[in-house]
C-alpha cells in the first residue's frame, strides 16, 4: 500500500517578515545539522541480475539477464538540507513544523495530508533480452573439454543434464492429476447429495495419486534446484547511490568465478561477465550527469520534478547507441528535472500556508493551500513488466492466489528468456545451442515444476476441505 505522511507548516498573523530557513548540511560539520532534514529525493532502481554458467571447454561461458524490480525514490546523499523551524517563529507570530517522511527518508508533504492514493508509475521496463558472455580460459591450460570448469560445476551440469527432463516428466504427472481431481470436484459439486460411491472413490484415488505424485516431483525438483544454484549466481543491486551517477558496473564476483572454474585473471576478459548501466536523458531538456547538480536554497524550499529518461543495462560492455541492452527503463527520473523552490514567507500581519505533496516515487503531486493532483493515473499499456502487473494485484488476492500468481509469471519470464536466449545465440550450423542453453531450460523446468507444485497443493487443500478424505 502507498501511503502520504505530512509535512505541516503554517504562519498566522504577525507584526514582522519571517522566512523558513533552508540551509545546507556538511556530514563534516555537525552545527549544520541543527533542523529538520530534508534530503531532495532521487530515482533510484533495484536491478536483479543473473548470471548462468553455459558452457565450458576452452571457455567459461554464461547467459546474463537482468531485470528492473522496482523503481523508487531515495534521499540524495549529495543534497542534504535542513529546515529551520524557529525561523517562522516572531513575538508576534506563532507557526508549527511537522516534518513527516517516507520509510526511506525521502521527504513526503509539506502541510498537507494525502487522502487519496496516486497510481502514477514512474517507470516501466520496455525490452529485455539475454546475451551470453564468454571467458577465455586460464592460460596453459589443456584442450579437454571441460578444462575450464571446476569439478564442482561439471558435477552440477552433470545433475542438471540428468535431472531436468526426470522434473519435467514429474511436472506433467503433477498437471495431469491436478486436472483429473479438479475435473471430479466439479463433477462431485454438480451431483451434490446425490453423489454415487465410484465417484467419491474416484476422487479419492485422485486425490491420493495427486498427493503422490506432488511429493515425488518435490524431491526430485529439490535436487535440481541444488545443482542449479552452483551455477548460478542472482543478485540485486540498487543503482545509483546517488543523483549525480551517470554510470555504474557490477562485476561478477572472484568467489563466484573460483567455483565456476579456472579464468584468466586479465580484467578485460572478467569484464565479459560484467553488467554496465547508464542513465541518461531521453529528451534535449533538463540536466546532463556530467555535471553535479546546482541547489540554491536561499531561494526557498527546493523541489525536483522529474523529466523522461532512459536507464540501460548491457553486459560484457558499457552500453553504446547500437547496442541492444539486456534490460532497459523509460520512465521519469527525478535528477534529470529542474529544481523549483517553494518560497516560504510571511509578510508582517500576513499569515502564509506553504504546502505540497509528493507520491512515493518523490514525484511532485500537489503545491500550494488546496490544490490537489487527480486521483491515480490509469495503466501504462501492454509493455508493463509481468512482474509488475502481478505486484499490483498483491493488494487484492489473497497469499496463496499471489504465490501461485508470482509463480506463473515467473515462469512466463524464464519461458521468454529462453526463447530470447536460443534466438541470440544464432549457433553454428553444424553445432546446436543445446550445451549453451541447457542450464537456462533447467531453471524454466524448475519453475514450471514450482508453478504445477503449488497449483496442486492448492487443489488438495481445496478437496481436502471439501470432505474428499
Amino acid at each position: 500500500m502507498r501511503h502520504f505522511c505530512a509535512i505541516a507548516l503554517t504562519v498566522v498573523c504577525g507584526g514582522c517578515t519571517t522566512s523558513l530557513v533552508v540551509s545546507r548540511v556538511d556530514p563534516a560539520r555537525p552545527e549544520t545539522r541543527v533542523g529538520m532534514p530534508y534530503p531532495l529525493p532521487y530515482t533510484r532502481y533495484a536491478i536483479e541480475i543473473t548470471r548462468q554458467l553455459a558452457g565450458c571447454g576452452p571457455q567459461l561461458k554464461a547467459l546474463v539477464t537482468a531485470t528492473v524490480t522496482s523503481v523508487t525514490a531515495a534521499p540524495d546523499p549529495k543534497q542534504i538540507f535542513v529546515l529551520d523551524p524557529n525561523s517562522l517563529s516572531s513575538p508576534f507570530k506563532t507557526s508549527s513544523v511537522l516534518v513527516g517522511y517516507q520509510v526511506n527518508g525521502a521527504p513526503a508533504s509539506l502541510n498537507a495530508t494525502a487522502e487519496d492514493r496516486s497510481a502514477q508509475v514512474i517507470a516501466n521496463v520496455v525490452s529485455t533480452a539475454v546475451k551470453l558472455a564468454s571467458i577465455t580460459a586460464l592460460a596453459g591450460a589443456g584442450t579437454a573439454a571441460d578444462e575450464a570448469c571446476s569439478d564442482e560445476a561439471r558435477a552440477a551440469r552433470d545433475v542438471i543434464k540428468k535431472q531436468a527432463p526426470i522434473v519435467a516428466a514429474a511436472t506433467k504427472l503433477v498437471e495431469a492429476y491436478t486436472a483429473r481431481l479438479k475435473d471430479l470436484g466439479l463433477k462431485a459439486a454438480a451431483l451434490g447429495s446425490n453423489l454415487d460411491t465410484r465417484t467419491r472413490d474416484a476422487l479419492s484415488d485422485a486425490y491420493d495419486a495427486l498427493a503422490r505424485a506432488t511429493q515425488d516431483l518435490a524431491e526430485k525438483k529439490d535436487v535440481l534446484d541444488k545443482a542449479l544454484k552452483i551455477v548460478t549466481f542472482v543478485e540485486t543491486k540498487y543503482w545509483p547511490d546517488d543523483g549525480d551517477t551517470a554510470t555504474g558496473r557490477f562485476p561478477l564476483p572472484a568467489s563466484v568465478f573460483a567455483r565456476w572454474g579456472n579464468v584468466d585473471k586479465n580484467e578485460k576478459e572478467r569484464d565479459r561477465f560484467t553488467v554496465f548501466a547508464s542513465l541518461a536523458g531521453a529528451t534535449p531538456l533538463g540536466r546532463s550527469l556530467d555535471q553535479p547538480d546546482i541547489v540554491q536554497p536561499e531561494l526557498g524550499v527546493p523541489i525536483r520534478t522529474p523529466l523522461t529518461g532512459r536507464m540501460r543495462l548491457c553486459a560484457g560492455t558499457p552500453c553504446a547507441a547500437t547496442d541492444t541492452p539486456i534490460a532497459e527503463s523509460v520512465g521519469d527520473v527525478m535528477q534529470l528535472g529542474y529544481i523549483y523552490y517553494l518560497p516560504c514567507k510571511s509578510r508582517p500581519f500576513s499569515s502564509i500556508d506553504c504546502t505540497f505533496v509528493m507520491t512515493d516515487a518523490g514525484q511532485l503531486k500537489s503545491m500550494g493551500a488546496s490544490q490537489k493532483a487527480a486521483t491515480a493515473e490509469g495503466a501504462t499499456g501492454a509493455a508493463k513488466d509481468l512482474v509488475t502487473q502481478a505486484a499490483g494485484l498483491q493488494d487484492t488476492l489473497a497469499s496463496a492466489k499471489t504465490t501461485r500468481l508470482q509463480a506463473a509469471t515467473a515462469e512466463i519470464k524464464a519461458k521468454a528468456d529462453y526463447a530470447a536466449a536460443v534466438q541470440a545465440l544464432q549457433p553454428d550450423p553444424l553445432k546446436t545451442a543445446t550445451d549453451d542453453t541447457a542450464t537456462l531450460k533447467a531453471s524454466t523446468d524448475l519453475l514450471s515444476a514450482r508453478r504445477a507444485q503449488l497449483e496442486a497443493e492448492a487443489a488438495l487443500a481445496d478437496a481436502l476441505a471439501k470432505g474428499v478424505k
